[in-house]
């Protein structure tokens, strides 16, 4: 009796050491991946592939101490050339907490669309409506809140919604080709208007924005945004299929990720739309009911998108590293090489920004940019702002641009354009549409491109004449002989442009399609229009720039004497370029880009 007594004693001593181990094992459970609602949508192989490791980590829980709280899983993954991203979804070192950024492919995949509440509240009398970009779905759904401030940046002017007067009798003839069209719609990947990348600060949407940066990133994103890569479409939202209420208006897929690789993420989601697609087809294919075809809406397609999960979280598990080729059935990725990474963002956005700008007002542009004068593009094409900012962010390398910088600013915020420190906005629209507002901020130094009419106007008050401080990168033959295969039209550098003077610029001529069709020698050509902008900075600034102890002041630790920097590098840069660098030495970019240089005399000096 005692023996029994003492034997059930040391069980439920057992049990209750276990039941303290899994209450420790739950709050580390995020270690596991996607939350424990998400494993439904799983394929079998994929739920028996992630319980067999739950199984494995809690029995590696039961031998360690119960006062012992389990560590990542850090152990490294060995890559092959060529890896099967399967492999990926066994290792259990990519959990919710990041230890690095870049530690994943992406972060999120989140679909925008209006705010569903909001149109079910419209009276049924009004067609159109400006209704609110809200987040529609989220992979993986943790930190809800995270990503609160992107769907007015995807759709600064808000979300136009229509409505789409059906009835019974207008339905078939009418109504039921347009919602087949949406619904059979095939996305490719092309350079259309739906295309865009915007950038968030990561300040912005992360509470820790002093981690560790993988090297990847640092080559290819060096400011570290968060890259939000948005494919846009055409929807149909219905809200009652009895009565045929059906709203007509566009959504967004977005991957968030620190990768610039553009191109891949927009291939990836016509991908995801074309899965979509093959579940809402059948009644568009048979003589089904108009209700039939109604009730496969967007909600539906939502409710489908679990059928997708397993898929985006291997894509999700990436683990980058320059040169590799992974693959998983149909997607296959390449990371290119080291000396290539600082090129994607540039390579997707160059092509529609030479063709929208001649060579001389790109290095106006940039030369503006660079110079921390306020900065505001406009244009009523998403993609071509997308493009133009990135482009001009990435030709200033290795200067990294270090004010605010928003590819959209919503309109709600317009009025930040009034902000006391220099900034690179773009706006969504026309100038006349926003001159009076602007004119209300009473700011200096503001420049303004109206991309859609080829113009270029000045704020009333100017502190400085910049039209004198252009980089002399204008006067680069090579580059220009370079630049000239893909935009030969004549060139026009704004010399007359003059305060509430708007000077029309002339329309770019249009590209060699010839040497288009050569796509490797094309590329080769983009790559070195980049080189050559990195060999002028290199040459005209950075080489003279002088990196010594004596150049810090008397008494700091890491504080520079940029009068006496400035005197050294004027004395030895080319006569052609001393206006230009002798603005650029007051700007935060050139600043924050000499503290990188110091950063090591810095650290000795502590």
């Amino acid at each position: 009796m005692n023996q029994d007594c003492v034997e059930c004693q040391k069980k439920d001593q057992k049990i209750k050491e276990l039941k303290q181990k899994i209450a420790e094992l739950e709050e580390q459970i995020e270690t596991f991946g996607p939350e424990f609602s998400q494993v439904k949508g799983l394929d079998e192989n994929s739920q028996k592939l992630l319980k067999e490791n739950i199984q494995k980590a809690i029995g590696d829980l039961i031998n360690q101490d119960p006062k012992q709280k389990p560590n990542q899983f850090n152990a490294p993954y060995q890559r092959t050339q060529t890896s099967n991203l399967t492999e990926f979804s066994r290792q259990l070192n990519i959990d919710e907490q990041h230890t690095y950024l870049g530690q994943r492919f992406f972060e999120h995949f989140l679909i925008i669309g209006p705010d569903i509440e909001e149109l079910k509240q419209v009276s049924e009398h009004t067609n159109e409506v400006l209704v609110k970009p809200k987040i529609l779905y989220q992979f993986p759904n943790v930190n809800q809140h995270l990503y609160d401030v992107v769907p007015i940046y995807t759709f600064p002017n808000g979300i136009l919604a229509k409505r789409l007067e059906a009835s019974s009798q207008n339905f078939n003839d009418k109504v039921l080709p347009e919602l087949k069209q949406i619904i059979m719609q095939t996305l490719q990947l092309t350079k259309g208007d739906n295309e865009y990348s915007i950038t968030i600060p990561r300040e912005d949407i992360q509470e820790n924005s002093r981690m560790t940066v993988s090297q990847f990133v640092q080559e290819s994103n060096p400011n570290v945004f968060r890259n939000i890569i948005c494919f846009e479409i055409n929807e149909f939202i219905c809200l009652d299929p009895k009565t045929y209420g059906c709203w007509l208006c566009p959504i967004v897929h977005c991957f968030v990720s620190y990768y610039p690789f553009i191109k891949f993420f927009l291939k990836e989601n016509a991908n995801i739309w074309n899965q979509l697609k093959l579940e809402r087809i059948e009644p568009c294919l048979c003589e089904a009911s108009s209700h039939e075809v109604l009730k496969r809406d967007f909600v539906f397609m939502k409710s489908k998108l679990n059928t997708i999960i397993d898929r985006l979280f291997a894509l999700r598990s990436i683990q980058v590293t320059y040169d590799q080729k992974y693959q998983l059935n149909e997607i296959q990725i390449q990371t290119p090489k080291k000396d290539s990474a600082q090129y994607l963002q540039f390579l997707w956005g160059c092509d529609q920004t030479f063709q929208t700008l001649s060579f001389k007002e790109l290095v106006y542009l940039i030369s503006h940019v660079l110079l921390s004068q306020r900065v505001i593009l406009f244009s009523k094409k998403k993609s071509v702002l997308s493009h133009v900012m990135l482009t001009v962010i990435s030709l200033m390398h290795p200067f990294n641009y270090k004010l605010p910088f928003c590819i959209f600013i919503p309109d709600e915020l317009i009025d930040r354009l009034a902000a006391p420190c220099p900034y690179f906005f773009g706006v969504v629209g026309e100038y006349d549409n926003y001159s009076s507002r602007i004119e209300e901020a009473q700011q200096e130094d503001i420049t303004m491109f109206d991309l859609n009419t080829k113009r270029v106007f000045y704020s009333k008050s100017q502190s400085r004449d910049l039209k004198k401080c252009i980089a002399p990168i204008k006067r680069n033959s090579h580059l220009k002989q370079l630049y000239s295969v893909i935009n030969n039209s004549r060139d026009n550098a704004f010399k007359q442009v003059g305060k509430h003077k708007p000077q029309k610029l002339e329309k770019s001529g249009s590209s060699n399609q010839i040497f288009k069709e050569n796509e490797k020698q094309y590329m080769q050509l983009l790559k070195d229009i980049a080189k050559s902008f990195q060999t002028f900075w290199h040459s005209t600034v950075t080489q003279h720039i002088p990196v010594d102890r004596k150049f810090i002041k008397t008494g700091s630790m890491a504080a520079l004497n940029l009068q006496l920097l400035s005197e050294v590098m004027l004395s030895k840069c080319p006569k052609d370029s001393k206006r230009f660098i002798k603005e650029l030495i007051q700007n935060p970019t050139f600043t924050g880009y000499l503290d990188e240089l110091y950063e090591v005399i810095y650290q000795q000096n502590q």
